[in-house]
């Protein structure tokens, strides 16, 4: 299975304000918890989470689009993506921006094995100290729903927000609503 990254931080009162989406949203809190006093604010769009064991639902994903990719079929891949990643009010611009991105990330990552993916370390959540809000998205694939709804019980003080329109990538599917999001929420810790 392939995943979309995204990773910003931003400086905050002299200590980076963190945003992860998806697979950056693993790495933000994996950061946020090893080194608690480097991060100022944690937003998470959708995130995955360290230690989460995939669902049926998202092994049924991934066996789906390994048929696409098994068969050569890397356009047919990214319009697999497109469908099943984004949400019902997701214009043509952002379908079209997803297949574009997955199609480039099918294209330089096939040679990628799992053998070359780092170990994870072991994190603690409950170390994180930074004002969290965590934003799910009610039409995203249920892992990230389920991840969404059980962070705020594993790191201390995270908020939730779930966005009624939303797949899995608000910031592709309403780009200046979540921008607002996004800005509003550091200024609010």
């Amino acid at each position: 299975m392939t995943c979309w990254i995204s990773w910003t931080t931003s400086a905050h009162r002299g200590r980076p304000s963190s945003v992860g989406s998806s697979y950056g949203g693993r790495i933000a809190l994996q950061i946020a918890a090893l080194h608690p006093e480097r991060v100022s604010s944690l937003l998470l769009l959708c995130p995955a989470r360290p230690g989460h064991e995939p669902s049926a639902e998202l092994r049924k994903f991934g066996a789906a689009e390994d048929v696409f990719l098994d068969a050569g079929d890397l356009a047919g891949a990214a319009e697999f993506n497109a469908r099943t990643w984004l949400g019902p009010d997701a214009d043509a611009d952002a379908r079209a921006l997803v297949r574009a991105m997955q199609l480039r990330n099918f294209e330089n990552g096939l040679a990628v094995t799992e053998s070359h993916e780092l170990p994870e370390p072991e994190v603690d959540l409950a170390a994180i100290t930074a004002p969290t809000l965590v934003v799910g998205g009610a039409h995203d694939l249920l892992d990230f729903r389920d991840i969404a709804a059980e962070l705020p019980a594993l790191v201390p003080g995270a908020d939730r927000l779930e966005l009624s329109w939303a797949g899995h990538f608000p910031s592709l599917e309403r780009p200046a609503e979540t921008t607002r999001l996004m800005l509003g929420f550091p200024a609010r810790t």
